[in-house]
């Protein structure tokens, strides 16, 4: 048996008995659809250097990511967050709620 074929009987699984509910595979698939961004990625969209973004990470001032296996990524919907909490309208007037520095026990 094909490796392909494989992942597909373990991908297609009925919505009865001991499965999971459709509902479940739903939002597992919607899950699976994050978009993830990696360090060169976020550097890249900034316009910033590797270096800086890992000095942003270090200090605790970038967006939330995640590690796996060593590897660090960031969630899309992570730093389309943390760009709205960056957002301003003018030099002393935030747009967006400091969720983010909130969330690190940032006070103003």
């Amino acid at each position: 048996m094909k490796w392909t074929h494989r992942l597909a009987v373990l991908i297609q699984a009925p919505a009865t008995g001991d499965n999971p509910s459709s509902k479940e595979m739903q939002m597992h698939g919607e899950q699976l659809k994050t978009r993830h961004l990696t360090q060169r990625e976020l550097a890249d969209r900034w316009n910033k250097s590797e270096a800086t973004i890992e000095r942003y990470r270090s200090d605790g001032v970038g967006p939330q990511y995640l590690k796996i296996g060593g590897k660090v990524m960031y969630r899309l919907e992570d730093i389309e967050q943390f760009e709205l909490d960056c957002l301003y309208e003018s030099p002393n007037s935030r747009i967006a709620p400091t969720a983010a520095n909130h969330m690190r026990g940032v006070t103003a």
